[in-house]
């Protein structure tokens, strides 16, 4: 008898071990999800905040943040409406058949859009603008560039560092 009920309480004992085992599996199972689901949330987060961030930045570059220009309907954009980005600048390419403009006037223009004639800083960013630029032909068409000879006759980019063309 006495083996009997020895029996009887291990097999009650490893019944309430697999419940509580099938219990804290589940438990497990629930636990990954939420994990996986945290996890997702902080991914999230990670990318709102450096979207938050990048706006901040742009923001900071302004006097004063033209809202109206730079987030049209709520959303911040790299770059204003008709001009591109490459890397970290915004380019406005102007049409060659437009009023023609000297350099002192196209510098104008760009200043009074908070932007100035392009300094040219690598190979890549010529052949970009170079890819963005239409042919044109006569003495009142073409693009002007940020770079100007001084009294010296060396030639400076308008940021005022040395030409760095080759």
């Amino acid at each position: 008898m006495g083996a009997i009920s020895g029996i009887v309480y291990i097999s009650v004992v490893m019944n309430e071990q697999r419940a509580n085992l099938s219990r804290k599996s589940a438990e497990n199972q629930q636990l990954i999800m939420q994990m996986s689901i945290l996890e997702n949330n902080t991914e999230e987060l990670r990318r709102d905040r450096d979207n938050l961030n990048w706006t901040l930045g742009v923001i900071l570059n302004f006097n004063t943040f033209p809202v109206n220009e730079r987030c049209p309907d709520k959303k911040c954009q790299p770059c204003l409406k008709d001009w591109i980005q490459f890397e970290e600048n915004c380019y406005l390419f102007q049409d060659p058949n437009a009023n023609w403009k000297t350099w002192q006037n196209s510098r104008g223009y760009c200043q009074d859009k908070n932007a100035d004639l392009v300094v040219i800083d690598s190979l890549q960013e010529q052949e970009f603008i170079s890819n963005h630029t239409k042919s044109y032909s006569g003495i009142y068409h073409g693009y002007w560039i940020g770079l100007q000879e001084n009294d010296e006759h060396n030639w400076l980019w308008v940021d005022g560092r040395n030409d760095t063309l080759q």
